[in-house]
């Protein structure tokens, strides 16, 4: 469904849909933080009994095999009753496997996980491959080995089951796994610790000569695969020549690893003549993403090329939609808009369905602006909010269409062409949320017809708070001592619709339940895979990996996998759905490190959920995540800026140590420090510093200074700095509100200026 950008005619009307939707009404946010709403909302099986009383006692104070003793005394009681109690049985025997495998006795835990997967049908295989670790962390039974390498219990997905299978085949065989089950571990998630079970394998298994050739197959297997320096010295000391698949196999993980000299050694040591013709595509691909990087871009546009006229094939679609786009953009950049133009237009009629196919048409409307063709231009524009209206670039070509009006101050122009425009209910990008309301309001205000201004400024709040226009428009309706909507929560907003029903009965609620949530999130992913998921299940899925502590995860499936927004969703679990959506779970971390930085510096502030909304959207909580730029850690810091900022912490700041919480989260603290210094606190001018380099922004505050913030971010040179200002500010105000302060910085309205 669509509308035009248009306000109730009522003028009560619009409060009423906010009190409709739960912004109306005081805020109940200082009374209602405590507990986690997560953890409020997850379900739970009261430890009451006695016995599991003291058990937990003893699991408080670190005493697991005491715990394991008392869960396993009331396990065989419950068995032992008459009828016997199964369903109880089944809780005690998991509690008693968990609390042996924290006491490191391991046959006990695979006997109790063994016992329970017995007498529970959907967990039986998930079951199955705890046991297995458990087997294999402890005697190694052969026959139980034996059962589980010939049963299909770890060929269902669980994690770590295809590593399992491998290391259970080396135990049964010589101490080599297969090639088969060694590859299916290497493409699991599992890769890491796949890479370095093979190479130690691999080590023992060359003192065999009777091995020699299964040795030499799986080094190059590994070789594929395995591109740590420690691993590849390892591998290449066995694999003298590394086979063609190998090469071009490992030229894809260095490219992820951004390097991309080594990744173009490796594709050229390949014969080309020799691949199949669709590994030949993907080795053209891969070369010209290498030579790209390495500043050989018209190389680069050579080897993209080769894709576009001769891999057309189903099997190298993904890579030739890419290089379509990549050679059509670099035409376009370099104003060279009669090569960009049939490009685009070869993109968007072979695939149509494909997600850059709206990017297709974002550039096909900008060639027909830099031909001054209006007609044309606005022709693409009402194709792309017919055939792609809820596509990331439809709301941006909105606003590129019509942003010469308002620069051009013809503001009663683009007010109406804005109303005319059939648009989505909903903008889904961070980037462009409440845009249009921002603009629209700001045009009313300049037209000196404030109360349309307020009231458009006041939606773009209501419908988007925790995005960047949102935030601004907030500001500016308390500059103007306007009504601001506050967000409210009320009981349903901790009550979430997606841990009943008849998941209730599923395995998945029974680890919840036993507060076993590392096993529930695994379980339900899995378990997902095999069904048509909707929201709800991907909320539930989402809110046991943040329970479990997998915020990576969890919160990228209520940013990425969800529609909408978690600000857009119901009532009804709102503030379980924020909380997932913005985790903060290295908060305290962070406030020490502000506490411990700010004495040293005069004037700066630095409010603390500023760190964490950049962390957010630099690292996803990935503590020891590197970029392809070689930026390092949970806040993203490249080795040589973090230097000029470790000089109050213990040591240096090495790349090893910026790959940990303690040191990133410190000398990321000081960097900010010390571009709040340099930008009066603005968190505008910070965030974008933080992207672009400090000397753009001076360079850019110098060049195009303006009173309104917006403007300013709008006039951003680069795409990436500006869409990455809007998403911080963003999260700045969501962390705000999360942390109870409902009162937003107001410093992020202030002018960009010198």
């Amino acid at each position: 469904m669509t509308k035009a950008l248009t306000l109730p005619t009522h003028p009560g009307a619009f409060f009423l849909a906010l009190i409709c939707l739960g912004l109306g009404a005081p805020s109940l946010l200082a009374q209602d933080r405590s507990p986690s709403p997560v953890a409020d909302a997850l379900p739970s099986r009261a430890c009451s009994d006695p016995v599991c009383i003291k058990a937990q006692t003893a699991i408080d104070g670190g005493k697991y095999k005491e715990a394991a003793q008392f869960f396993v005394q009331r396990a065989e009681a419950v068995r032992a009753a008459q009828p016997p109690q199964l369903a109880s049985y089944i809780d005690w025997a998991l509690r008693a496997a968990h609390a042996h495998e924290k006491a490191a006795s391991f046959d006990d835990a695979a006997r109790f996980y063994l016992e329970a997967s017995r007498h529970d049908a959907e967990l039986k295989d998930f079951l199955r491959v705890q046991a297995g670790r458990s087997i294999m962390l402890g005697s190694r039974t052969v026959d139980l080995l034996k059962d589980l390498r010939d049963s299909d219990s770890l060929k269902k997905g669980y994690a770590g089951s295809q590593l399992l299978l491998a290391q259970i085949e080396a135990v049964l065989d010589s101490g080599l796994p297969t090639q088969a089950s060694m590859k299916t571990a290497l493409d699991s998630s599992s890769k890491d610790d796949a890479c370095a079970w093979l190479v130690t394998s691999l080590a023992q298994g060359a003192k065999d000569k009777k091995l020699a050739s299964r040795v030499l197959a799986l080094a190059d297997l590994g070789y594929g695969y395995c591109v740590d320096e420690a691993h590849t010295t390892s591998l290449a000391a066995l694999v003298k020549r590394p086979s063609d698949a190998a090469r071009l196999r490992r030229s894809e993980y260095l490219l992820g690893q951004v390097r991309f000299r080594e990744a173009h050694e490796q594709l050229k040591a390949i014969d080309f003549k020799k691949l199949t013709a669709t590994d030949r595509c993907s080795a053209h691909f891969r070369t010209a993403r290498a030579i790209y990087r390495l500043r050989q871009p018209d190389n680069a546009s050579t080897e993209y090329m080769h894709l576009v006229d001769h891999c057309k094939d189903k099997l190298n679609q993904g890579e030739r939609i890419r290089a379509i786009y990549a050679v059509g953009r670099r035409h376009f950049e370099q104003n060279r808009i009669d090569e960009a133009q049939p490009l685009f237009e070869t993109l968007l009629a072979d695939y149509p369905k494909a997600s850059h196919a709206d990017d297709a048409l974002f550039y096909l409307a900008r060639i027909e602006r830099k031909r001054s063709n209006t007609a044309k231009e606005h022709e693409l524009l009402a194709r792309a909010l017919r055939d792609y209206p809820g596509e990331d670039m439809v709301h941006e070509m909105v606003w590129e269409v019509h942003e010469s009006l308002f620069r051009q101050k013809k503001f009663k122009e683009f007010i109406a062409a804005i109303a005319r425009l059939e648009l989505p209910d909903r903008d889904d990008q961070y980037f462009s949320q409440g845009r249009l309301e921002y603009f629209v309001a700001l045009a009313h205000f300049r037209l000196k017809e404030p109360q349309k201004a307020y009231e458009y400024w006041q939606r773009a709040w209501a419908k988007y708070p925790f995005s960047f226009y949102g935030y601004v428009s907030h500001l500016r309706l308390g500059e103007n001592k306007q009504v601001v909507p506050p967000i409210t929560v009320d009981a349903s907003s901790r009550t979430t619709p997606w841990f009943g029903g008849d998941w209730k009965a599923t395995g998945g609620h029974r680890l919840a339940s036993l507060s076993m949530y590392e096993g529930a999130c695994d379980f339900e992913a899995t378990r997902q895979r095999t069904i048509d998921s909707t929201d709800t299940d991907r909320w539930r899925l989402a809110t046991l990996c943040h329970a479990a502590g997998r915020f990576p995860l969890s919160h990228n499936i209520a940013r990425r996998q969800i529609s909408g927004s978690p600000w857009l969703q119901p009532g009804d679990a709102r503030l379980v759905r924020w909380e997932v959506a913005w985790p903060d779970p290295f908060g305290e971390k962070i406030a020490a490190a502000i506490a411990a930085e700010a004495p040293q510096w005069k004037g700066p502030t630095v409010h603390r959920a500023f760190p964490t909304s950049i962390m957010r959207e630099e690292s996803s909580f990935i503590e020891d995540v590197t970029s392809w730029a070689g930026a390092l850690g949970l806040m993203q810091l490249m080795p040589k800026t973090a230097l000029d900022h470790d000089k109050d912490i213990e040591g240096r700041a090495t790349p090893e140590r910026l790959k940990t919480a303690d040191v990133n989260i410190r000398v990321g603290v000081d960097h900010i420090f010390h571009l709040a210094n340099r930008f009066d606190s603005h968190p505008v001018l910070m965030a974008a510093a933080y992207n672009a380099g400090g000397g753009r922004i001076n360079g850019w505050l110098g060049s195009q200074p303006n009173d309104d913030i917006a403007l300013w971010v709008e006039d951003i040179p680069y795409l990436e700095t500006r869409d990455y200002t809007k998403r911080v500010i963003g999260s700045y105000a969501a962390y705000q509100w999360l942390l109870g302060q409902t009162e937003l910085d107001a410093k992020v309205a202030r002018p960009a200026k010198r």
